[in-house]
């Protein structure tokens, strides 16, 4: 099935970002999601036949702005994927368990 364009939650995703400084294109969000690294929103139902909206997670920014971060680079979405469970993504200073 064919994406058809950013619905309401990319779209407050971007501009969540945008304020944080971060510029994320919404074809970059979308494979965040489809890869597994970004929460999808939830779904909710404005009731009486009406349809429904989706949400953003309550962790879908901080995870959004932690991937463009870290993907300042083109890099495989695995190593970024890794690399912000690893390293804080404004330095190179790699996370040492103890």
């Amino acid at each position: 099935m064919a994406w058809k364009g950013p619905g309401a939650a990319e779209r407050e995703l971007s501009e969540l970002l945008s304020a944080r400084g971060v510029e994320v294109s919404w074809a970059k969000i979308r494979r965040w999601r489809e890869f597994g690294a970004l929460p999808w929103g939830g779904r909710r139902s404005l009731g009486q036949g009406v349809g429904s909206v989706s949400e953003l997670a309550a962790d879908t920014v901080l995870v959004a702005e932690a991937l463009a971060r870290a993907a300042v680079t083109k890099k495989r979405l695995e190593k970024v994927v890794l690399r912000i469970f690893t390293v804080h993504p404004d330095c190179d200073e790699a996370f040492a368990a103890t």
